[in-house]
């Protein structure tokens, strides 16, 4: 799931909170500088990784790339 960031972010840049399940994730632990596609080919960095829920939810605070 995404939720849009209303504050943190560089002027002029957009930026996002994604939440990734680890039982998603094929055993990969996101981190910073990683890259998150969504389903309309739109990129966005990671440029911060919180474990949540015993390491079971990642918080990815995101920025769109330009």
């Amino acid at each position: 799931t995404k939720d849009f960031l209303t504050g943190g972010v560089a002027a002029g840049m957009e930026g996002l909170i994604w939440h990734l399940w680890a039982a998603n994730l094929s055993s990969q632990v996101p981190k910073q500088n990683d890259k998150i596609t969504d389903s309309s080919s739109v990129v966005y960095q990671i440029n911060q990784v919180t474990a949540e829920m015993l390491q079971q939810r990642y918080r990815c605070v995101c920025v769109r790339m330009r």
